[in-house]
């Protein structure tokens, strides 16, 4: 998958941490690619947050139909058992799907950051993301 974010080209399945370039740009907030990296980064943010979000969910879905899934089977209803786990596996499949979405956006958040100079995030790594969405 390669991502074209202006003055960044890099391909996201190919490349580490090491060799991806980050050019930093001026602070000068009148400046176009600054503005528009600005941009760039409130979206991918917002994008992370909301991916954030849709994995809190699909996981409690996923934690609800196992349940019903322990009851079925207690109660030896083997139709409903087969369904429950149909539904869970193709959550569990879209879980892993977002979650590496969310892997993705927040290495674009981070190189975004470290281009325009802001040292006021930390870096966010995907276990981060793992960790918050399996607190909640």
């Amino acid at each position: 998958m390669s991502l074209e974010l202006g003055i960044l080209n890099w391909d996201s399945a190919t490349s580490t941490k090491a060799d991806k370039t980050h050019h930093v740009i001026d602070d000068d907030e009148d400046h176009p690619a600054y503005a528009e990296t600005l941009e760039r980064l409130h979206t991918a943010q917002d994008k992370l947050i909301q991916a954030c979000k849709q994995l809190m969910l699909i996981d409690s879905k996923i934690r609800e139909l196992e349940c019903r899934y322990q009851r079925a089977v207690a109660r030896g209803n083997n139709t409903y058992r087969y369904n429950l786990r149909l539904k869970i596996s193709t959550l569990s499949g879209i879980k892993t799907m977002f979650f590496e979405y969310a892997g993705n956006m927040a290495e674009v958040v981070n190189c975004l950051q470290s281009s325009i100079g802001d040292s006021s995030d930390s870096d966010i790594s995907s276990e981060d993301i793992f960790e918050s969405a399996e607190e909640d």
